[in-house]
């Protein structure tokens, strides 16, 4: 596809194709504010200019020159607090422990 051909927007996949990554890691970065969308569509669906996404083509492929191994730098979520026992579980637990530990 030559540049005349090319459509001025770009979808989240099509801006993936782009920069050589997932499609998941640009909506993650979409959603963690790292790539601004240029515009949302009606039913709120990101879309991408074409300029933006040469800008971004042009960071990504000095990232890689530099050595970064992840072009699109999001955070991880944090892990969530473990879960406490159920009153149940605890209850069987404290029984357990009386039974066999008495």
């Amino acid at each position: 596809m030559s540049e005349s051909d090319a459509p001025r927007v770009l979808t989240p996949a099509d801006l993936a194709h782009e920069l050589g990554v997932s499609v998941s890691a640009v909506q993650q970065a979409i959603v963690r504010g790292v790539i601004v969308p240029t515009f949302r569509t009606a039913s709120g669906r990101a879309r991408f200019d074409r300029k933006y996404a040469e800008e971004l083509k042009r960071h990504a492929e000095a990232a890689r020159a530099h050595g970064a191994v992840r072009v699109l730098k999001t955070q991880a979520r944090p892990k969530p607090a473990p879960a406490r026992p159920s009153a149940l579980a605890f209850a069987q637990q404290t029984a357990w422990k009386r039974t066999y530990l008495s």
